[in-house]
């Protein structure tokens, strides 16, 4: 009975470890796909968010109107003399459109406010959305939109990518 229960969990013990070996040879075909998925989750917080951002996506307008939103650079710089990370956000668009942001960074995520716009449509709120990579420095973000004034409803989500550092 004794050379039973020793055979059954040397037998356990090595499929197990036949197992954990299939997996380390065979379970990678996966592995960077779940990586980038997992990546965010592994960061608590953005590193290195300074820097040029190109930028495109969509935006939904009063009277369901959709507009597209391409060729935009977005330049993120911090504030220095803060003792919170604050940073400013210079959006530079196509017709000479310009704006400027200002907010925390919240872990991966700026919460930003409108200083001033071209188009002086106000109130503007933006979330950035960091996406960063193995070592939690910024790639780009995912930018949201929003205007909630019923005269001027807006709502847009927009793609940016990080081209200087």
């Amino acid at each position: 009975m004794m050379n039973m229960v020793s055979f059954c969990k040397s037998g356990i013990r090595l499929l197990i470890f036949t197992l954990l070996v299939a997996i380390l040879a065979f379970g990678g075909f996966g592995g960077i796909e779940l990586s980038a998925n997992a990546q965010n989750s592994v960061c608590n917080t953005v590193k290195n968010i300074d820097g040029k951002y190109y930028c495109s996506g969509e935006c939904f307008l009063k009277g369901n109107e959709i507009i597209k939103v391409c060729g935009e650079t977005d330049t993120v710089q911090s504030i220095s003399g803060m003792s919170l990370p604050f940073y400013k956000v210079d959006i530079e668009g196509t017709d000479k459109f310009y704006e400027l942001e200002v907010g925390p960074l919240v872990g991966l995520t700026l919460r930003t406010a409108t200083q001033s716009v071209s188009d002086e449509v106000f109130p503007v709120l933006e979330e950035y959305i960091f996406d960063t990579d193995q070592s939690c420095q910024a790639k780009g973000f995912k930018k949201i939109v929003r205007n909630p004034s019923k005269e001027n409803f807006k709502s847009c989500l927009v793609q940016c990518n990080k081209t200087s550092f």
